[in-house]
């Protein structure tokens, strides 16, 4: 197949959305695609974006970094340059059999309408419901009804008017489907992981770990006062170099202060995507301490969560709905109350002070995370998008 994959991100970035966008563009193509990946150029010299990825590049994997535009600088003006490069891309392929694969609801708006004119097929990847996420995460404070609803009949469009929809969970597919109608041609296929070929069993006893964004509505209050009534164990952060870092650090160490918390927590400082996995192996526990807002259990697939249980980290997360899809209740992780820090101290607790039941918790995790590396992601996706193409139907 001949995939065109626009995005609206810059590479490289600390954001975990370029991790999944890169991985999933180099399993297609490793699967037996052609994939013309276009993205925004960050500051960084695109020669080194696979090693800060520590990804080995498809053949077939074609990468269309469009720079900022010298006059006319900002984030619409570069938006508008990555579709220019896509619609160069329709046209000299225009004979070619050609789907669009996009995570971006504007970039599929846009381009749905372009759809009878090169004769090609449009993949949506639907990641959220933006019109109702919005306000709880990305855009508090600029937020308001009319930039909802025009948000809202966008997203209505690419739902109901895209050739197929994947969804990154089944929760955001149900959900999803309360909202808007969708095409006949859709499937559920979750982030994934690199899995290392035997289980890594070499841990720092006690060690906490969280890996991401240090984002407030991520649940980092609740992660950080649970600490209250956990001994004999210490928290690696794992984070950082994001524009509103600084204020987020700013209000965890605020609770550390408030309840002398300083000898149980560690700022470990970002830590490439490509090098992450061999600070993750060292730690015994992984978080994952999300509350139960809208988007943590209908629109999630975390990817730290795959990658706490492929590098042998016993898994503590919220019981969401998200989450359920692949953790079992003392089978292949903890679950605890959301927004408890009592909850998830009492979590921690049972799974650090029972070495049976954690090494039960780590064992069947990586069973479970076997089935949810990049390549079987890449090949899941290929045949869907190969339905597409033939017009049959593998929608699950």
């Amino acid at each position: 197949m001949f995939i065109i994959y626009p995005v609206n991100t810059a590479f490289p970035s600390t954001r975990a959305n370029t991790i999944q966008i890169l991985q999933t563009a180099n399993a297609l193509a490793a699967a037996g695609n052609e994939v013309h990946l276009i993205a925004k150029l960050g500051s960084a010299d695109p020669a080194a974006i696979f090693d800060y990825y520590g990804i080995s590049p498809a053949s077939s994997l074609h990468l269309h970094f469009v720079p900022a535009p010298a006059m006319f600088s900002g984030l619409k003006a570069h938006e508008s340059l990555v579709l220019k490069r896509t619609i160069q891309i329709l046209t000299r392929f225009q004979r070619r059999r050609k789907i669009i694969f996009t995570r971006d609801p504007l970039f599929a708006d846009i381009l749905l309408k372009l759809r009878t004119l090169f004769r090609f097929k449009l993949a949506y990847e639907a990641h959220t419901l933006f019109f109702i996420t919005a306000r709880e995460t990305y855009m508090p404070i600029a937020w308001n009804a009319k930039k909802e609803q025009r948000i809202r009949r966008r997203e209505e469009r690419v739902f109901s008017r895209s050739d197929a929809i994947v969804f990154i969970s089944s929760s955001l597919k149900d959900f999803v489907r309360k909202h808007f109608a969708v095409p006949q041609h859709q499937t559920v296929i979750h982030d994934a992981t690199n899995v290392p070929p035997t289980l890594p069993l070499k841990k720092k006893p006690g060690t906490l770990c969280y890996s991401g964004q240090f984002y407030w509505w991520k649940g980092m209050s609740t992660l950080i006062e649970s600490l209250r009534w956990v001994d004999n164990a210490v928290l690696s952060l794992y984070g950082g170099e994001y524009s509103t870092v600084h204020d987020d650090v700013a209000l965890i160490n605020k609770v550390i202060e408030e309840h002398s918390l300083q000898q149980k927590v560690e700022f470990r400082g970002f830590i490439p995507p490509g090098k992450i996995h061999d600070e993750l192996q060292e730690c015994a526990v992984g978080i994952l301490p999300l509350p139960k807002n809208t988007i943590a259990n209908h629109c999630n697939s975390p990817l730290k969560l795959f990658d706490y249980m492929a590098n042998g980290l016993a898994v503590v997360s919220s019981d969401l709905l998200t989450v359920r899809e692949l953790i079992r209740h003392g089978e292949n992780g903890h679950l605890v109350e959301p927004s408890n820090p009592r909850a998830l101290a009492a979590g921690i607790n049972e799974v650090l002070s029972n070495d049976a039941y954690r090494q039960t918790l780590i064992r069947n995790a990586f069973e479970t995370v076997k089935q949810y590396s990049w390549q079987q992601r890449g090949t899941r996706l290929s045949t869907f998008l190969e339905s597409i193409e033939r017009g049959t139907d593998v929608a699950q």
